[in-house]
């Protein structure tokens, strides 16, 4: 487990009253794909916490275009939206932690913009994210350069209702 999140890499306990939800999190899903796809480079998958980051990903879903543009941007390739529920420590955060930093309260801000303090504390606390998921991105080509050389192009995503996600 990571030492608990420096000075330096704590963003703001609560976003600037300026910032628009919604460009803060098209950003922090970018982010999120990019860590899905180191993730499951290292076979591994991660978890889309049930916070506003999702919400919004969930409606940009509803438009194929600027989903597509969105994916591309961020890694690539299309990203798939797989169905898995569950909850627990979100095994994902070190890898964002080395790529970006802390992560915002966005990650702990439900859909209608009311964050969670106590765990958004407790996350500044302990350095690991405990929450309930519904889903996860998988990615069935390689994703942009940015990802380890080391990554398996070989398709290991199941749809929706598999258990087994990753080969």
């Amino acid at each position: 487990m990571l030492a608990a999140v420096s000075a330096t890499q704590r963003p703001a306990l609560v976003l600037d009253e300026e910032q628009d939800l919604r460009l803060v999190a098209r950003e922090e899903l970018k982010k999120f794909f990019r860590v899905a796809a180191v993730r499951q480079g290292e076979g591994e998958m991660a978890l889309m916490p049930e916070c506003y980051v999702d919400t919004f990903w969930h409606s940009l879903l509803e438009d194929d275009g600027a989903y597509q543009e969105l994916c591309l941007k961020a890694v690539g390739v299309p990203v798939d939206h797989l169905c898995i529920n569950g909850k627990g420590i979100l095994e994902w955060v070190p890898t964002y932690h080395e790529l970006f930093g802390g992560l915002p309260s966005i990650w702990f801000t439900d859909f209608d913009g009311k964050m969670d303090a106590a765990a958004y504390a407790e996350y500044l606390r302990a350095s690991e994210m405990r929450a309930s998921w519904n889903c996860t991105p998988g990615m069935n080509e390689c994703p942009s350069p940015f990802v380890k050389a080391s990554w398996n192009c070989t398709p290991g995503i199941k749809k929706c209702g598999s258990p087994a996600l990753l080969n």
